[in-house]
């Protein structure tokens, strides 16, 4: 009879959207939840958290120095990183598990996993430091590159700039940790196993790299591996500087500059 097709019409949407749901439920249930625990690998080579701040400069040398990281978390709780009195200084400590989970929840907390690697605004803030920071879980790892990430947002910047606001906060999480308040070990100078030289040959910019390893450091003169550059830059031809090799630097994560 006619007027039963639209009951007909309808219980084959209602069989339809139940079929959809039941599927976007299994669907739902295999994805990760936003409550659900992080989780990461426990191995002393595994880089779980990462970031690197380095100056819009010129000279070569400089931005290598620049470009020790000033925060490197491995999945073992061991953290180096900068010293808030002095970016110069490497410390060095020791984080329980709970602690490097406390960090990584809050970076994920704010989706920082999904952010775009480029962010908004670079072409106006050419010569302000760039920031690189990285995060790895068991799921997923992301890598971020953001330009004067010290810059003072206004009501003007709209919702665009949300990624750059949250990793102004991953940020300010990073540089204001202290790993005894978090249940580590006191902080201690980073001594590292070896430190590269870098000498200046001349003002066109070549410069020799060596590792120097083992005994070798104790004979350098000072204590070169208390800090990321023991010179003033631009460096003279002629002049050494020396730079700590953190540890697994092999697993570190590549930036792309450009």
């Amino acid at each position: 009879m006619p007027a039963t097709k639209p009951k007909v019409r309808l219980t084959k949407a209602l069989a339809a959207t139940s079929i959809l749901a039941l599927a976007a439920l299994a669907l739902a249930a295999c994805l990760p939840k936003p409550d659900d625990p992080v989780e990461y690998l426990h191995q002393p080579d595994s880089i779980v958290i990462q970031m690197r701040v380095i100056d819009d400069v010129d000279d070569e040398v400089a931005q290598l120095f620049s470009a020790v990281p000033r925060f490197t978390l491995y999945g073992d709780g061991t953290l180096v990183y900068a010293s808030p009195n002095n970016p110069l200084i490497l410390l060095q400590s020791q984080l329980p598990e709970d602690a490097v989970l406390d960090l990584l929840e809050e970076i994920v907390d704010e989706d920082f996993l999904n952010f775009r690697y480029e962010q908004v605004g670079d072409d106006w803030r050419e010569g302000r430091p760039t920031t690189y920071l990285y995060a790895q879980t068991l799921e997923a790892a992301n890598a971020v590159r953001v330009v004067a990430l010290e810059t003072e947002l206004g009501k003007e910047h709209g919702s665009e700039w949300d990624e750059f606001r949250s990793l102004q906060k991953i940020a300010a999480l990073l540089q204001g940790v202290d790993p005894v308040a978090l249940g580590g070990s006191e902080p201690a100078p980073f001594v590292p196993e070896a430190v590269i030289e870098f000498k200046r040959l001349d003002f066109e910019g070549a410069f020799t790299e060596t590792r120097i390893e083992g005994e070798a450091i104790r004979e350098l003169a000072g204590e070169p591996m208390l800090g990321l550059a023991t010179f003033e830059t631009p460096i003279s031809s002629g002049e050494r500087g020396y730079l700590p090799a953190l540890p697994y630097e092999d697993n570190f994560p590549e930036f792309d500059s450009q």
